[in-house]
């Protein structure tokens, strides 16, 4: 994951740099630090999610449904050319960078729901009982979230 993290650092840089042309200052420009940590800790939570429902729903039915959920953003130009210029990557690579873990988190969410259990409960507890390797310079593993050494 280590390309792909350095990726999407510069990705959710660019994009925080074009939201602050577009709404104007809104705080402090995060540290390169703090995007490292809060992209290491999205990866960590995206592979929870994905490995979950591969247990929940197999590989083939969580593909059918993650295609499904992509169909209406494929079929929808502005919203590619937007998040393109936004992010500064082409769509295949927003695709499994951004579109694809989103739609999976939405599955799983929803899968949830009907248990009446919350994301972002259902991932706290997931990393607290995960066992995480974390071998990025600066960043540390707490057991739940990733934080700048």
């Amino acid at each position: 994951i280590a390309r792909n993290v350095s990726e999407e650092v510069s990705a959710v840089t660019r994009s925080y740099s074009e939201l602050v042309k577009i709404y104007g200052v809104v705080g402090d420009m995060p540290t390169n630090a703090q995007m490292t940590a809060a992209v290491l800790i999205e990866k960590i939570n995206q592979i929870l999610i994905h490995d979950e429902l591969i247990k929940r729903l197999g590989i083939e039915t969580l593909d059918y449904l993650v295609r499904e959920k992509l169909k209406t953003i494929e079929e929808n130009e502005s919203v590619i050319a937007g998040a393109e210029k936004l992010y500064g990557f082409p769509f295949a690579v927003l695709e499994n960078m951004i579109f694809r873990p989103q739609a999976e988190s939405d599955i799983l969410s929803s899968t949830l729901f009907a248990k009446n259990i919350k994301l972002d409960d259902w991932l706290l507890d997931a990393r607290k009982q995960s066992r995480v390797t974390l071998l990025h310079p600066g960043m540390q593993w707490n057991g739940e979230v990733v934080a700048a050494k």
